[in-house]
């Protein structure tokens, strides 16, 4: 029961352009309607038309990347850019979280079972963190990874991404505590313990 004892971490990971390495060529298409057609539901929580939709509106109302790659006719890999972001909502803490002026963002990759171990993921961060940082005033590529996401955390540290802030909700007898802590506190007092 969550309302018992909960605590939840979210760690704010971050590159500056003048850091970024340069990414090859890649299996990546780049806002490819059609590559939408080969989802397939693998997760309960996501059922093919909410994923599609919400896809479509992000890409054609918000001017967001979609990153995808499609093997066999199906839909393996997908991963977000947000060319431009100042804030953030994070439902996980219930927080939101302002950025450095000329910050790219990544989030919500994804990668099916079946492809999974093969670096696609790796890829995928690798040219998004490059398209984010080539946009026009950027200074800042920022993605966010839940503490037990160990694999995306290794990804991420692959990729050149540091830990700079950390957001917690913590619920102890249904008394709620959010806010933030420095990375230093996180790996000192909190990540030991589990």
């Amino acid at each position: 029961m969550r309302w018992l004892r909960s605590e939840r971490y979210l760690l704010l990971h971050a590159i500056e352009v003048a850091q970024v390495r340069p990414v090859g060529a890649d299996e990546l298409h780049v806002n490819a309607l059609d590559d939408l057609a080969y989802f397939q539901q693998t997760e309960r929580w996501l059922p093919r038309e909410a994923f599609v939709a919400e896809a479509r509106r992000r890409i054609e109302e918000e001017g967001m990347r979609l990153y995808t790659a499609v093997e066999q006719r199906v839909l393996v890999h997908y991963g977000w850019l947000v060319p431009r972001q100042k804030r953030s909502w994070f439902p996980y803490v219930r927080q939101h979280y302002d950025y450095p002026e000329g910050t790219a963002v990544l989030f919500n990759a994804y990668t099916h079972p079946a492809a999974r171990g093969t670096g696609l993921h790796t890829r995928s961060m690798m040219r998004r963190i490059a398209d984010g940082a080539a946009q026009p005033g950027a200074h800042w590529v920022y993605t966010a990874i839940e503490s037990h996401n160990q694999a995306s955390r290794a990804v991420a540290a692959r990729c050149g991404f540091k830990c700079v802030d950390v957001l917690f909700e913590r619920i102890h007898f249904g008394r709620v505590q959010r806010g933030r802590m420095s990375p230093a506190d996180y790996f000192t007092t909190i990540e030991h313990r589990v």
